[in-house]
């Protein structure tokens, strides 16, 4: 999986707004911590009194439970993955703001959620609020006290944008302890909150909305894609460049479903052979490898990986993996070798995709649903004699994502990662393309849908099917 999402655990508006027709008397020991949206907005002469009034949020993460994913293996370590504050829009009738800039900031205190709900007039007191940040503590200056070193800024142009930023630093600072995890503030930046413009009411959905999809969430985002070329193994080519020649192949050590490190091995280098016949036969040398066999490495738990190019002409050949002593063979594997070749025309392949594993019902409680594609060319041309005596051929596409639909409103609930993060580019190896997904991630009782975009050049095509699923709970 590379997604994964972490649900806020408390939040709050804090305001110094004037009670009703006061210029005098401020709301400062308003609660809203039960309220189904949060809210920032700056006033100023709302009351012909030349006077601000300012609202700011509080939001707090469990960041325990992104410790706990990392040690069980479910997130990537530190450096591999984006952390990303995502806030949804909440839509109102009254006057959004334009043009400003959010400030997103550690809190440096405790601080109490609270039962209040009126977010029109701010009218239920309680704790946290403007002054007090616990029954047991006030800020040590109205309004929040906040980390400015570690300054995210969000622009909005229109003020009805979600929020959506990386707060990665933060996140990593909270898991190895160097930050406390007081949660997170949100208020408008520098002088946006200063100046003497109005910049209206600005909500987002708070952790009490009804809309599953819309609440607070800390999304962590990686690429946990694997490139296994055993599939799509290519003998080396003056067509292509040294590093286009090199392909790469994987050993999965894996012991009742389970992958383990192999004991000998560990997380050391292991080292791989080539030969033309699975018993015996003739050894081939890579050409790029100095120092023959090839090298390869650790990968993750009980997975490894070697790459090597091999000039042959050979249709098959067969890896053999061993320890540091060359004597102990470990795993003698198969790879059917392709010759690259030159078309006479420009035209792009197109594929025939079908997800064949897919259950019609899933539950919230499978975290590392294996979803498997099947991909074929569609010009495919088989012979009497190949339909007779072969499976059709899967074919692993290099660059392929994938995303999920809600049925209902057709709104992506996991859309293409096709950015910097890549978190939804799928893997292959030599059964062909797959992906493993949380299925935690979506609502229970809905219907969803998996789509498909393939990247050739840089541009992307949309396989138009959508492969239907439920999730219950």
């Amino acid at each position: 999986m590379a997604n994964k999402k972490f649900f806020a655990t408390k939040d709050n508006t804090i305001t110094n707004v004037f009670n009703t027709n006061s210029t005098t008397i401020r709301a400062t020991g308003s609660n809203t911590g039960l309220a189904d949206s949060v809210s920032v907005f700056k006033l100023y002469d709302r009351l012909d009194a030349e006077q601000t009034e300012l609202a700011r949020t509080l939001i707090q993460f469990n960041s325990n439970e992104i410790v706990s994913e990392r040690a069980a293996g479910r997130l990537a370590s530190s450096g591999s993955v984006d952390f990303f504050l995502n806030l949804y829009n909440a839509p109102h009738p009254f006057t959004v703001p334009t043009q400003f800039d959010l400030l997103v900031q550690p809190i440096s205190r405790s601080w109490d959620e609270g039962n209040g709900v009126d977010i029109d007039n701010f009218t239920d007191t309680g704790i946290s609020n403007w002054v007090s940040a616990s029954s047991a503590a006030a800020w040590t200056s109205e309004g929040g006290d906040y980390k400015s070193e570690y300054d995210v800024t969000a622009s909005f142009v229109s003020g009805t944008e979600n929020l959506s930023v990386n707060i990665s630093d933060i996140v990593e600072k909270w898991v190895d302890g160097t930050l406390d995890n007081y949660g997170l503030g949100i208020r408008l930046s520098g002088t946006f909150e200063t100046d003497t413009e109005n910049y209206y009411v600005k909500k987002f959905f708070a952790r009490s909305t009804e809309y599953f999809f819309k609440k607070p969430t800390i999304e962590a985002r990686w690429d946990s894609s694997t490139k296994d070329e055993r599939g799509s193994f290519y003998a080396s080519s003056s067509l292509l460049t040294a590093a286009e020649n090199l392909n790469t192949v994987y050993l999965y050590n894996r012991f009742r479903g389970d992958l383990r490190n192999i004991p000998s091995i560990e997380e050391g280098a292991i080292y791989v052979k080539i030969f033309d016949a699975s018993s015996g036969g003739t050894e081939l040398s890579s050409n790029v490898t100095v120092n023959y066999p090839v090298t390869g490495g650790y990968v993750s738990t009980g997975t490894y990986s070697a790459s090597f190019d091999l000039a042959t002409t050979a249709s098959t050949v067969y890896d053999r993996w061993f320890d540091s002593t060359l004597t102990t063979c470990f795993f003698t594997g198969t790879i059917k070798v392709n010759q690259i070749s030159v078309a006479n025309n420009n035209a792009l392949p197109k594929y025939v995709l079908d997800v064949t594993n897919l259950k019609d019902n899933y539950s919230r409680q499978e975290k590392d649903a294996r979803i498997r594609l099947y991909a074929r060319n569609k010009d495919w041309s088989p012979t009497i004699y190949t339909v007779a005596s072969t499976d059709i051929e899967n074919t692993a596409i290099e660059n392929i994502y994938y995303k999920v639909k809600l049925l209902a409103s057709g709104e992506d609930v996991v859309s293409y990662g096709t950015g910097s993060s890549q978190n939804t580019l799928m893997s292959y190896d030599a059964s062909g393309n797959y992906f493993d997904f949380d299925m935690s991630l979506l609502e229970e009782g809905n219907g969803y849908g998996f789509k498909f975009i393939i990247k050739q050049g840089s541009n992307y095509y949309e396989y138009p099917q959508v492969f239907k699923f439920r999730v219950l709970e």
